[in-house]
């Protein structure tokens, strides 16, 4: 019974199919744990008790967070009290984020560290760099506000919509970098077995002691 032919292998296919697998997976690992980390970062306030922020000037989107998956529609069911240092409060401006909006995030990552859910629900912006006094309150009964906070200070951009398309454009450039070393690889595995075949054609038949 004849037996199937071996595919010949070079050093250089060894290496194509461990940085196709070890790349593959690193790069899906490096995705999932940059997005989740987005999703956990920020300044967090607890909700129902005075808080103190060091916030610089500028504009600031404010996020509510919650482990449960059903978040306030928007911030007039949350009311959120900015003071600056003289007790003058900074006007919140209010968001609306529908239940399927894509700022929404949660914990969709294959790899999430931990289990919330959050949207945007204020826009403040800050006057000048210094210390606020936060304090949040919540009528929205079907929230646990003991579990719940609002964030500040999310890395740029304040967007997870924003954040999400950047990770995904930088998931493909590392993909297509990977795809390009392997393809590089395996030209390098097609030359060797040329090679090869070219010294094996050139090398002289053996000739038995017999018939010299």
């Amino acid at each position: 019974m004849p037996t199937a032919a071996r595919r010949p292998i070079t050093i250089f296919s060894v290496l194509a199919l461990l940085v196709l697998m070890v790349g593959g997976a690193g790069v899906l690992i490096f995705s999932n744990l940059r997005l989740d980390g987005w999703m956990r970062a920020g300044v967090k306030v607890p909700l129902g008790q005075p808080y103190t922020v060091d916030l610089a000037a500028g504009d600031h989107v404010v996020f509510y967070e919650s482990p449960l998956d059903t978040l306030p529609p928007d911030g007039r069911h949350v009311h959120l009290f900015v003071l600056d240092a003289n007790g003058e409060r900074v006007r919140a401006h209010h968001r609306s984020v529908g239940q399927d909006d894509p700022e929404n995030y949660g914990p969709r990552t294959l790899f999430p560290t931990t289990r919330v859910y959050g949207r945007p629900l204020w826009d403040v912006r800050i006057p000048a760099d210094g210390t606020y006094t936060v304090r949040v309150e919540n009528d929205f009964e079907e929230q646990d506000a003991a579990a719940d906070r609002v964030v500040f200070d999310k890395p740029a951009p304040q967007s997870f919509r924003a954040f999400s398309e950047s990770n995904r454009r930088l998931t493909l450039t590392l993909v297509l970098a990977i795809g390009a070393v392997v393809v590089v690889l395996y030209i390098m595995h097609g030359v060797t077995l040329s090679r090869r075949a070219q010294v094996k054609a050139g090398a002289p038949a053996l000739v038995p002691a017999e018939d010299r």
